[in-house]
């Protein structure tokens, strides 16, 4: 799942590479064997909706699925449509992988090219965004300035998951994180303002019910 404007810059032929291992190399999925889903997509960059998806192909590479690297939005459907923890409740995480920490390196260990991805995914909280139709929508604020690690430029996170940590506190007092629920999907970074910019997110419902079923009739077709 990702953001639909997204899909407008991935390959249509050829090879596409997946991060999903902070080691060398990537796993690669050839884009012949690929669905890009354009789920929805409104007129105003800001507004939304912005909803995609890559659909990959019945059979993974086995170096693919001995990763588990994919969320079951299967597995956490019914909860999160019916009954979801209070958007007060725990952290919330926006993960990402930001263009402006991106760095070619020259020609090593075989390679003829060599890209570094990094990515900061900032812990904080979220404000409910009023819906627009049928879809919800969340924000998620972000700092800059000399004190915070992320570029005021944070483009790249688009599509990235926004995760909701429930946390618990032990006897001992220890606080530890119970469950990671992926619960939006970025799309858009607003403007800085007094050494903040927000970033919009679909929220639960779009994901889990809108997302997750256009993703189920485009498998089954």
């Amino acid at each position: 799942m990702t953001a639909h404007h997204v899909l407008e810059a991935l390959a249509r032929s050829g090879e596409l590479g997946l991060i999903i291992s902070p080691h060398v190399g990537a796993h690669t999925v050839e884009v012949e064997a690929l669905q890009y889903l354009k789920i929805a997509r409104g007129t105003e960059d800001e507004q939304g909706p912005d909803l995609g998806a890559v659909i990959l192909p019945a059979v993974l590479p086995s170096s693919l699925t001995a990763k588990k690297s994919f969320a079951n939005l299967d597995k956490h459907w019914e909860r999160m449509s019916s009954a979801p923890p209070d958007l007060r409740d725990g952290l919330w995480c926006l993960c990402g992988l930001q263009d402006a920490l991106t760095r070619d390196f020259e020609p090593s260990l075989g390679f003829k090219k060599l890209k570094r991805f990094a990515g900061f995914c900032p812990i904080g909280r979220v404000n409910e965004a009023p819906p627009i139709k049928n879809h919800d929508y969340l924000s998620f604020p972000i700092p800059h300035g000399p004190n915070s690690p992320m570029p005021d430029n944070i483009g790249g996170t688009s599509g990235g998951g926004l995760w909701q940590i429930l946390l618990k506190q032990e006897p001992d007092g220890r606080i530890r994180p119970v469950d990671c629920l992926l619960s939006g999907l970025a799309f858009y970074q607003g403007p800085i303002e007094n050494g903040w910019s927000r970033v919009r997110c679909h929220g639960r419902k779009s994901v889990y019910d809108i997302a997750r079923k256009a993703i189920q009739n485009a498998i089954a077709m």
